[in-house]
């Protein structure tokens, strides 16, 4: 890999890979979330990930990495209007809360330049940095007013259950780590 994005959930990373991605650069989207990573595929000259599940991610070794920070109540704030009710929690937002919590204690491990999710709406910032992950402008600015998307996916259910499987566990077992009730 040439390069890394770590986040937590509902911080841009989706939009991240997007913007990442041109002719000569692929940025794959949770690509060390799944629970058998595939062969890195020959598709660009520069390939990089965009990824929320810190837990999984390999040694960076000399490529460049940064990391999205957004407080965690605006995290859960967004989980929590973005997405419907999961089967099995009770109390959703006391659940969003404590999945952070054990995201965020992974996600502080990882050392990077810490960039601040507000300015992901900063051209300025978004192309320091491009020029920070990939070297030669591979990406050219234009394309930043055409990445400017945001993802409606309400299904939180599908991707806890893609986690728990990446963790070897049934989804009810997974859910009740989460869970205060």
């Amino acid at each position: 890999m040439n390069f890394y994005v770590v986040g937590m959930p509902r911080c841009r990373t989706l939009w991240m890979s997007h913007l990442l991605t041109s002719k000569n650069s692929t940025a794959l989207h949770e690509y060390f979330t799944m629970p058998e990573t595939p062969i890195l595929p020959d598709v660009s000259e520069y390939v990089g990930s965009v990824d929320t599940n810190p837990r999984h991610l390999p040694n960076f070794g000399r490529s460049p990495v940064i990391k999205i920070h957004r407080p965690d109540e605006e995290i859960v704030a967004s989980m929590v209007k973005s997405f419907d009710v999961p089967t099995g929690i009770n109390d959703f937002p006391s659940f969003c809360a404590n999945f952070i919590k054990w995201y965020r204690k992974s996600w502080n491990e990882v050392k990077a330049p810490v960039i601040e999710f507000d300015e992901l709406s900063n051209p300025r910032a978004i192309k320091d940095i491009v020029d920070y992950l990939i070297p030669m402008n591979a990406i050219k600015v234009m394309q930043f007013s055409v990445t400017m998307i945001k993802t409606t996916n309400r299904n939180l259910e599908f991707g806890l259950n893609e986690t728990a499987r990446a963790y070897n566990m049934k989804y009810s077992d997974f859910i009740k780590d989460f869970s205060n009730d």
